[in-house]
């Protein structure tokens, strides 16, 4: 594992960022790798293509704001949102922690029980994950994008309320962090301003979401049955 992530991290330009950048969605590249030697490894069902299909359209009219994502993965998402955003005079924040995983993070364990063997290698795929993220932006230049290699409940401490015109949350699936990143992330959304997060399907997600909004009177819309929309 080791070896084979450091082969990947490059340069990329704008022309080679496809929907699968690390060839997970398609078994491909790096999903192939964990396929042949990870037992119990599942290449993931959706496309990321379909979140940021929402999430554009729901930042068309941001101009001189700040758009957040939590839970960065390869940085798909991230990349394309500051693409659409990087002529409207908006921020956007890729915040994640990469290979400061743990054993307690949901998305780790939902499975069951993670060993440290499997959590080190883990650890390792991320790092190299960041690096090519980094490496990317870099070769891009899209200076609108800020990349905080951070946990989500301290991250958000680095903005003020009311500033932050959307967040897509998409990182631990607990339930109750998934309840506390909600809670903590909405004094910092502006008016009218919208949180989006992905995996409604998820019953500890769907659980996070539909007990915050029951707390809070707000209401809440799902797009294709696992991106939901909070809007402040």
């Amino acid at each position: 594992m080791k070896k084979y992530m450091s082969n990947l991290e490059r340069l990329i330009k704008q022309e080679d960022i496809t929907v699968d950048p690390l060839g997970l969605w398609s078994g491909g590249g790096t999903g192939q790798y964990l396929l042949q030697n990870f037992e119990g490894f599942e290449v993931p069902t959706q496309s990321p293509d379909s979140n940021l299909s929402f999430l554009l359209k729901n930042v068309e009219n941001i101009n001189n704001g700040k758009v957040v994502e939590v839970g960065v993965f390869g940085g798909y998402v991230s990349l394309n949102l500051a693409k659409a955003l990087k002529d409207k005079n908006t921020n956007v924040y890729s915040i994640d922690i990469w290979e400061n995983q743990t054993m307690d993070n949901g998305n780790m364990t939902y499975k069951g029980e993670v060993s440290q063997e499997y959590l080190d290698d883990a650890k390792h795929w991320f790092k190299h994950m960041r690096i090519n993220f980094e490496n990317i932006v870099k070769e891009l230049e899209y200076e609108n994008l800020e990349i905080i290699q951070k946990p989500s409940l301290i991250a958000v401490n680095d903005f003020k309320d009311n500033e932050i015109d959307l967040i897509f949350i998409d990182s631990d699936h607990s339930t109750e962090h998934v309840y506390n990143e909600l809670d903590s992330w909405l004094p910092k959304i502006k008016p009218n301003g919208v949180i989006i997060g992905d995996d409604f399907n998820d019953n500890r997600v769907r659980a996070a979401i539909e007990k915050f909004a029951k707390d809070r009177s707000l209401t809440f819309e799902v797009d294709s049955g696992r991106c939901w929309k909070v809007i402040k």
